[in-house]
């Protein structure tokens, strides 16, 4: 064969293996694959709340917002002694710990020559039980078995939180009831003398609840992320 018929013949062979070329340049490779590909991340702020209930007239526990836990006719002389029965519930989705404390409205006598409502306070000592379940006081003899707390003077004259109740509430699950229960009598001293006669304790005083978060819940970290949480001013 002729060089001439050679090269005739290699060229339809080279245009086809060009051809051949652009061909697989132009072709999709498939390749084996997979995803994964977590599910949606929620950002959701827990709810601290509490409620504080006593129990009423009826026997039942029921709100005490707003409530006067005494009955607002009570003469108070030496020996006589007021049973208030509380409970503190956590009505939230966190641990809490807590701070029960008794407040008074401002001093004020009922009789002008009456000594001032900050001495009678001196002379009403207050006891408490507190339970995860409700303590019922019978008689003057169960006050025995009772923590005493201090006078109504040093309950409200009281900047160190000496003179509170105080413990922690773990978090409920579901409809599920988490409650503290406290006792409370306040009894006034036999030692009373006249010279407490037509005295009052101002307008009269409230049992308050505050609350904040307990070191209970933890994060990457641990659960010391809240150990500094303060209660309310």
């Amino acid at each position: 064969m002729s060089k001439k018929n050679l090269k005739k013949a290699l060229i339809p062979s080279v245009i086809a293996l060009v051809l051949c070329f652009a061909m697989l340049l132009g072709t999709t490779f498939a390749w084996f694959t997979d995803t994964a590909e977590t599910g949606t991340s929620v950002i959701k702020a827990g709810n601290l709340d509490i409620e504080l209930e006593y129990k009423d007239a009826t026997g039942e526990y029921v709100s005490a917002e707003g409530k006067s836990l005494l009955p607002d006719n009570i003469l108070w002389e030496p020996g006589y002694t007021a049973v208030i029965y509380a409970r503190v519930i956590n009505k939230g989705n966190l641990a809490i710990k807590y701070s029960m404390n008794i407040i008074v409205a401002e001093a004020a006598a009922a009789d002008p020559d009456a000594p001032a409502a900050a001495d009678l306070t001196k002379v009403i000592d207050v006891y408490y039980f507190a339970s995860d379940e409700e303590v019922v006081i019978d008689g003057r003899d169960d006050l025995t078995e009772a923590h005493y707390l201090g006078t109504l003077y040093d309950i409200l004259n009281d900047t160190e939180g000496n003179y509170k109740i105080k413990d922690t509430l773990e978090a409920p699950e579901g409809d599920e009831i988490i409650a503290d229960y406290a006792t409370v009598a306040l009894v006034m001293r036999t030692d009373a003398g006249n010279e407490y006669k037509n005295a009052s304790i101002g307008n009269g005083f409230s049992f308050q609840v505050v609350a904040t978060q307990a070191a209970v819940e933890e994060d990457a970290f641990g659960s010391d992320y809240d150990a500094s949480a303060t209660f309310p001013g």
